[in-house]
């Protein structure tokens, strides 16, 4: 019984990772290291005639120096910056594509971060290597 229990309990965690957690708290960490993780990008929908949104960014596993960049349509826009526990808070564009770009992964298990958009409460984690990067596409909900 004790082995169903783990097993569920590991196969909801690793499902929480993988997926889009609608009520993540910004901060919260999931996990004690890093762990390599797919590298996912997303279209993330506003309600129409919304211009700025912000985006919290923080390291949601071991604080062990991993470096990212936020760019905005391709352009360097914040950053780099090392992501800790605590957020670190941008002001974006909705209509732009954001990219979280890896710059430093500190403990060799990948740059392993959760994004999360304070006026929609949704979070994504996430993962990238070195030298690319994960994009958010942020568009108004179509009519």
């Amino acid at each position: 019984m004790a082995a169903v229990f783990i097993v569920s309990v590991g196969f909801v965690l690793f499902h929480r990772l993988d997926a889009t957690a609608a009520n993540l708290r910004p901060g919260v960490v999931l996990a004690t290291a890093d762990a390599r993780q797919q590298p996912k990008d997303h279209t993330v929908e506003f309600p129409n005639g919304m211009k700025r949104t912000s985006i919290l960014v923080w390291d949601y596993a071991a604080e062990d120096g991993d470096q990212v960049e936020v760019l905005v349509d391709g352009q360097p826009f914040h950053g780099p910056f090392v992501i800790r526990h605590a957020p670190v808070a941008v002001d974006v564009p909705v209509g732009a594509v954001v990219e979280v770009r890896g710059v430093v992964d500190g403990g060799g298990g990948g740059v392993t971060y959760a994004i999360n958009f304070p006026d929609l409460r949704r979070s994504f984690t996430n993962g990238v290597e070195p030298g690319s990067g994960n994009k958010y596409t942020l568009v108004e909900k179509p009519r």
